[in-house]
């Protein structure tokens, strides 16, 4: 292992104990060999956190995507040691304002690589040298590094890193990863032996029979949510549900591991109709392109109106997860008498619950709705509807059912605005998994830049957000979108505030000494999307939190307190531009 300077400071022997305490509770591999289905070998067992607390659990549904790993809780804090789960070598190391944040990567002698993500920063010196050299080298606050040997070897249970809450990170965790190598498809480290206490079964909370709408799925369906007990892990609806003829069946549900309040994802389900297994979802790994197509597993009307996810047990058109199954036609069922219905859930740790449930074809069923006035749009067909100042392109990929559209043009005149207000309408919400392209044309003569023209959406109350977009030769902008809504061109020349500068000591990991400067911006319509920062008339690196609000420097002590000028530049997307000298003394 490494050796690092070892200051008696009380905070570094906290990070001892703190060490000593990760080394037996956490990212330790025992050497058992496990087969893995559709997966080469692994060498690596079971990692040894007994009650250690996990906070996200691997295949959760996130927002637009699934968790690709493990969160484990660090009490609150950062800055307490990260160690290797075995020995390998660091074979990429990130720096992101977004995402990981701060990430390391260890590539095992097996072909699995661990990923440490959201980190504060680096242990090792050499990474450390080698992130640091690359920055000034390049002037870039961000980077990312490969290596394709083994240069920086490390030991299991080395310290490598310090726990944060860098990049994407909403609190402070550990996200842990494993992956294939060849591959890059993360999968879920319970496979090798990943293990962490959990004896609760998961939950329901409702159950929901569904209508279903004019293209046969979510959009514009109607729902029945039938609550359920969510404390009984083997319940019985005693009433019979009575459904139309082409009802499908969905569910509500969540998991704890432990008394944490975090609530886990649901790691496999079955449906079972008159006891055949017509449905069957178990994810034990993805390809990241696939992430986004949680939107084509989940009620996403529902989810957008409410922020509530419903599981479907239906299969939608553009749902092509490998690890779905069902039968050749799971939605037939016979149309006289009662049919039995029984959903299995179960968390990753095998924990199991059970709703049985009975169904009736109602005889008066509701006719089928019909829409008009409305261009429809179905899942893997391209479409482009023009008009006089608009043009919407609809890939064939950017839906996951059958939904409806429109595009009108609103004369809407509002000064500042260059173009027509530009209506995407629709009668429902829909998932929208690669953007529709929607370009606008200018309308009014201006005199602003027009490298300052951008996109913008519209809110129900009133509020301009920022959509981005690429100039056409024509002056017309090409935006991404992904929800209906009113869309605009508007021109942001107002150039982003920087306020004043705030600098401390700090001590850092290991107990090491450093002084910290803090900026922060005035919120910025386009967004910060470059800064740099000039120390005593040398470029330094500098982090920042996702929207660009908050800017942090970490720097050396100098041998004695003296007067330091820093100026710093930002950019927002408009191409806006700020500058402040700030007189620092420390």
């Amino acid at each position: 292992m490494t050796d690092f300077h070892r200051p008696t400071s009380a905070k570094y022997r906290l990070y001892r104990t703190f060490a000593g305490f990760l080394t037996a509770l956490m990212l330790l591999f025992q050497h058992q060999s496990i087969s893995q289905n559709n997966s080469p070998a692994s060498q690596f067992g079971p990692v040894q956190l007994q009650s250690y607390k996990v906070s996200g659990s691997f295949g959760e549904l996130r927002s637009n995507h699934f968790h690709s790993g493990i969160d484990l809780k660090t009490n609150e804090q950062t800055g307490l040691p990260v160690l290797a789960a075995a020995a390998g070598y660091i074979s990429r190391v990130k720096v992101s304002n977004i995402g990981y944040g701060k990430a390391l990567y260890i590539t095992h002698p097996d072909g699995i690589v661990t990923v440490y993500a959201h980190l504060e920063d680096f242990a090792m010196p050499q990474i450390l040298d080698t992130v640091a050299a690359i920055q000034y080298q390049k002037q870039e606050n961000e980077t990312e590094l490969f290596f394709t040997t083994p240069l920086f070897q490390v030991n299991s249970g080395q310290i490598i890193g310090w726990s944060g809450n860098s990049g994407g990170s909403e609190g402070p965790h550990l996200h842990f990863e494993t992956r294939h190598q060849v591959s890059e498809m993360p999968f879920d480290p319970a496979l090798i032996g990943y293990s962490y206490q959990d004896t609760i079964h998961p939950s329901f909370r409702n159950l929901v029979i569904y209508t279903p709408g004019p293209g046969n799925g979510t959009f514009m369906a109607e729902r029945n949510l039938i609550p359920t007990d969510t404390s009984n892990s083997n319940q019985i609806i005693s009433t019979t549900i009575e459904v139309s003829s082409n009802y499908f069946v969905g569910f509500e549900a969540f998991d704890r591991a432990g008394s944490e309040p975090n609530l886990l994802g649901i790691k496999e389900y079955r449906l079972f109709t008159n006891d055949i297994l017509t449905f069957e979802y178990k994810i034990d790994s993805f390809l990241f392109d696939q992430s986004r197509l949680i939107n084509s597993l989940i009620d996403y009307p529902f989810w957008a109106d409410s922020s509530r996810r419903i599981l479907l047990c239906q299969t939608l058109p553009g749902n092509v997860l490998p690890f779905i199954k069902t039968t050749p036609n799971p939605n037939t069922p016979p149309t006289k008498g009662k049919i039995k219905h029984r959903l299995e859930i179960k968390d990753a740790k095998g924990n199991t619950s059970e709703l049985n449930f009975e169904v009736v074809i109602r005889e008066n069923a509701k006719p089928i709705m019909h829409l008009k006035n409305m261009r429809i749009q179905k899942p893997g067909q391209s479409d482009r509807i023009v008009g006089n100042k608009a043009e919407l392109v609809v890939t064939d990929k950017s839906l996951t059912e059958e939904i409806a559209l429109q595009v009108i043009e609103l004369n809407i005149d509002t000064i500042g605005f260059i173009s027509p207000v530009i209506e995407i309408a629709s009668p429902g919400s829909f998932a929208v998994i690669q953007p529709m392209k929607l370009t606008i044309k200018p309308a009014k003569k201006t005199t602003i830049p027009a490298d300052k023209w951008t996109i913008a959406r519209l809110d129900s109350s009133g509020s301009i957000k920022y959509i981005g977009g690429k100039m056409n030769s024509d002056l017309s902008i090409t935006g991404n979108i992904r929800t209906p809504g009113k869309f605009v061109i508007i021109a942001d020349t107002v150039a982003p505030v920087l306020m004043d500068a705030i600098s401390e000591r700090v001590v850092r990991f290991g107990g090491m000494e450093k002084v910290r400067i803090l900026i922060e911006t005035k919120g910025d319509f386009s967004g910060i999307s470059t800064y740099s920062c000039v120390l005593d008339e040398k470029w330094i690196p500098a982090s920042s939190n996702p929207g660009g609000t908050k800017f942090e420097i970490i720097t050396s002590i100098p041998e004695s307190p003296r007067s330091h000028e820093l100026k710093v530049v930002v950019k927002d997307a408009c191409g806006n531009e700020a500058s402040k000298i700030y007189q620092l003394f420390y």
